[in-house]
């Protein structure tokens, strides 16, 4: 993984500051290139709006630096995280092996990561689960036979 410097001279995105490791950025992708970090931004985020060449230019650049998309800051100015959340009862209950298979495939088809959690039949387990996942996902469905109208109230008292 390298990246070029203002004095040309190239550095590996892990020996920056202090010797702290960083994932590398698009700003470290238009160095590599030679292009402005808002061609990096556009070529990655949607294919087809930079010329063919310069888009093989960036994932080339991309490539080498190894960078991975960070989906949070992905989802900064849409809101979105292209995520769902799942919590089941019992993950070793095979009923529940079709719910999240279904989940998986038909999130997978649509571009969203599955979130598994489970809540071991515990409705304290559930509520900690679901808090921890409703700021992180774009929805959440849960799997539970347990479901009651006083769960239902604590649920809604929760999501506000």
């Amino acid at each position: 993984m390298t990246e070029a410097t203002n004095s040309g001279a190239v550095t590996s995105p892990a020996k920056r500051g202090r010797g702290e490791k960083s994932s590398p950025t698009i700003y470290d992708i238009a160095r590599l290139a030679g292009v402005n970090p808002s061609t990096v931004s556009r070529a990655l985020s949607k294919p087809g709006r930079v010329s063919a060449k310069t888009q093989k230019i960036i994932e080339d650049a991309a490539e080498q630096l190894n960078y991975q998309v960070n989906p949070f800051a992905r989802a900064l100015p849409t809101g979105r995280t292209q995520t769902i959340g799942l919590i089941v009862a019992d993950i070793t209950n095979p009923t529940f092996f079709d719910i999240i298979r279904g989940a998986e495939t038909t999130g997978s088809a649509r571009d969203y990561t599955l979130v598994l959690a489970e809540s071991a039949e515990s409705p304290e387990t559930e509520l900690i689960a679901a808090r921890r996942m409703l700021g992180t996902v774009d929805g959440l469905i849960l799997a539970s036979p347990a479901w009651t109208t006083k769960r239902s109230g604590l649920w809604l008292r929760t999501s506000r």
